[in-house]
């Protein structure tokens, strides 16, 4: 889906907007893209393979091809006529934030700016731990093929691929600035999460709280926070 400001003049910045384990293009970001368009900025938002409306299975699914996938809408978003290839940015929510960050350390001279939304590096501890989310027990799936996660099967090309990833080898390329947004609330994924990838990013980095907010930002005055926080933050990136 994307969404193009109307009026513009010239080639506009756009957001490729990669979502969450287990969610979908239209989680949160449907307002947000909107709220982007209004400023000048456009977006393209899509379903992950075997995710949403996309076509393939959700047992199929890794980081590995997650990252693929992301890559293939990064290319075609730059052979789009209204796109500034100068101004592209990457923006992920959890899980997504982890697959925005690994694309971007592959594609560091395409991407602008990166927004991470409570991402999940978290997830490489838990596997390690024989873990998915503090709850379910993966220790056995080489043998059962995929894990229950409430109905959705999560398959062992993810924790295999997860195993091996080391997350700030992967991300460390990508040069540009990051905003780093997390709810202090949040117990899917520890703030902690954050505070550590910050840290080792540096003066790269912006480190953004929002003071009671949970992992998918429930509240909409939390969400509002968040929102706003990521217009300031792209619209100063992109020059607006």
């Amino acid at each position: 889906m994307q969404h193009i400001p109307e009026h513009a003049a010239g080639k506009v910045p756009v957001v490729i907007m990669f979502h969450g384990f287990t969610a979908t293009m239209s989680f949160m970001f449907v307002e947000l893209s909107r709220l982007l368009e209004s400023v000048g900025i456009a977006s393209v938002r899509f379903d992950f393979a075997g995710s949403g409306e996309s076509d393939g299975e959700f047992i199929d699914m890794s980081i590995a091809s997650e990252v693929h996938d992301g890559l293939q809408v990064l290319d075609y978003v730059k052979t789009l006529d209204y796109v500034d290839k100068d101004r592209i940015a990457l923006l992920g929510v959890s899980l997504g934030g982890v697959i925005a960050s690994f694309a971007a350390g592959q594609r560091a001279k395409d991407i602008r700016a990166l927004c991470l939304i409570c991402p999940a590096f978290i997830f490489s501890e838990h596997l390690k731990q024989g873990t998915m989310g503090h709850y379910t027990d993966i220790t056995r799936i080489n043998e059962t093929q995929f894990v229950d996660m409430g109905g959705i099967k999560l398959g062992k090309a993810f924790v295999n691929d997860g195993l091996l990833r080391d997350i700030y080898k992967e991300s460390a390329p990508y040069q540009n600035k990051i905003l780093i947004m997390h709810g202090d609330a949040d117990v899917d994924v520890p703030i902690r999460v954050s505070e550590e990838y910050a840290k080792a990013y540096q003066d790269q980095a912006q480190f953004h709280v929002v003071q009671g907010a949970d992992h998918i930002f429930m509240n909409p005055v939390h969400k509002q926070e968040l929102f706003d926080k990521t217009v300031e933050f792209l619209t100063e990136q992109f020059q607006l």
